[in-house]
C-alpha cells in the first residue's frame, strides 16, 4: 500500500513536477516508486475501481514520466509505457476504442525501446481487442496479432490468454473446429504454468474465455462443464470475471432456447458490476437482448444498461 507521504503525491496531480524540480533525485525516485505503487493497485483492484479514477491516475503519471522521469532512463521509459498500456485498457472497457488502439500503439513502441517485452505482449493484446471492438467482423487482423502474441510468449499465461481470445474470434468467424483447438492449446498451455504474476490473467479468466468460445461455437455439451469449472474459480477473482462467467452462462441458455433463464444470468451480471459499469457488459446484455427479441425479461435489461455505453 502507498504510504501517507506518496498517496499526498498522487493526489497533488499535474502540480507536483513543479514543485519538485526535475534534478531532485530523491523526489524523483519517490514519485516513480509512487507510479509503480499505483499500477500495482489497479492492476490489483481492476474489477472494483471506476474507470474515471484509473484515467485520471494515468493522466497523471503521464504527465509525471515525461516531466519529473529521466527521459534517457530505460527505467522511466519503461514505466510510462506502462502507464500508457493501462490507460488503454481503460479505454476499451470505457467503450472507447479510438482511444485505446493510439495508447496501446504507444505502449508497444515505447516497451519496445526498452526490451520490456511483457508489456510489448499486453500492449499486442489489447491492440487486437481493440480491432474487434473497432470493426467486430473483420477477423484477419485480431488473428494475426494474437498468433505473434502467442508464438512470441512462449510458455506464458499471456500466450494461453491469445489463444483463448483467438479462439473467441474463430468461433464467432464460424471456424468450429479452430475455435476447439485453440482452446484446448490454450489449456493444454495453461496446466504447464505456475502461479501468474500480479495482474496477469489467470486460470479462472483461462477458463471462462475458453467457456465463452465454446458457446459462441455452439458447442454447450463442451461449453457447460467450463463454464463450471469458470464460475468456481471466479469466485475468487472480482466481481468483473464474476459478471462475464454470468453473461456465458446467459448466452448458453439462450443458445439452448431458455430466453427466461439467461435473462437470470445476464440480470445477476448486473448486479455483480453495479458499482462499476462497463462498455463491454452493456454491449453483452443489448447483443442478447436482441437474440431473445425483448422478451422474457430482456427489454427491461436493455433499457437499464443503455447509459453503460457511454461510461
Amino acid at each position: 500500500m502507498d504510504g501517507p507521504d506518496r498517496r499526498a503525491f498522487l493526489c497533488a496531480g499535474v502540480a507536483a513536477p513543479a514543485a519538485l524540480g526535475t534534478t531532485d533525485v530523491g523526489s524523483a525516485g519517490e514519485a516513480g516508486a509512487a507510479i509503480d505503487d499505483g499500477l500495482a493497485t489497479h492492476a490489483a483492484r481492476w474489477d472494483a475501481t471506476p474507470m474515471a479514477t484509473v484515467l485520471a491516475d494515468c493522466e497523471r503519471w503521464t504527465v509525471l514520466c515525461r516531466t519529473v522521469g529521466v527521459a534517457s532512463s530505460p527505467q522511466w521509459r519503461r514505466r510510462g509505457g506502462r502507464v500508457s498500456l493501462l490507460a488503454a485498457r481503460a479505454y476499451l472497457d470505457s467503450g472507447r476504442p479510438d482511444g485505446a488502439l493510439a495508447l496501446a500503439q504507444r505502449a508497444r513502441v515505447t516497451a519496445r525501446g526498452v526490451e520490456d517485452f511483457r508489456t510489448v505482449l499486453h500492449g499486442d493484446l489489447v491492440a487486437a481487442e481493440v480491432w474487434d471492438a473497432a470493426q467486430p467482423g473483420s477477423y484477419d487482423v485480431p488473428l494475426r496479432i494474437l498468433a505473434q502474441v502467442r508464438q512470441r510468449g512462449g510458455t506464458s499465461w499471456i500466450a494461453a490468454t491469445a489463444a483463448m481470445l483467438a479462439a473467441n474470434l474463430s468461433a464467432r468467424r464460424g471456424d468450429v473446429e479452430g475455435a476447439m483447438t485453440l482452446v484446448r492449446g490454450g489449456e493444454f498451455l495453461a496446466e504447464r504454468l505456475g502461479a501468474p504474476e500480479p495482474g496477469e490473467y489467470t486460470s479462472a479468466h483461462l477458463a471462462a474465455f475458453g467457456a465463452s468460445a465454446l458457446v459462441r461455437a455452439g458447442l454447450l455439451s463442451e461449453a457447460r462443464p467450463r463454464l463450471e469449472m469458470a464460475a468456481f474459480l471466479a469466485e475468487a477473482q472480482g466481481p468483473g470475471l464474476r459478471s462475464a462467467v454470468q453473461m456465458y452462462r446467459s448466452s448458453a441458455a439462450l443458445t439452448g432456447g431458455d430466453r427466461a433463464q439467461a435473462a437470470e444470468y445476464a440480470r445477476a451480471a448486473l448486479g455483480l458490476s453495479a458499482g462499476r459499469p462497463a462498455a463491454w457488459l452493456a454491449r453483452s446484455v443489448l447483443g442478447q437482448a436482441r437474440r431473445a427479441r425483448g422478451q422474457d425479461g430482456w427489454e427491461a435489461l436493455a433499457y437499464r444498461v443503455a447509459s453503460w455505453q457511454m461510461m
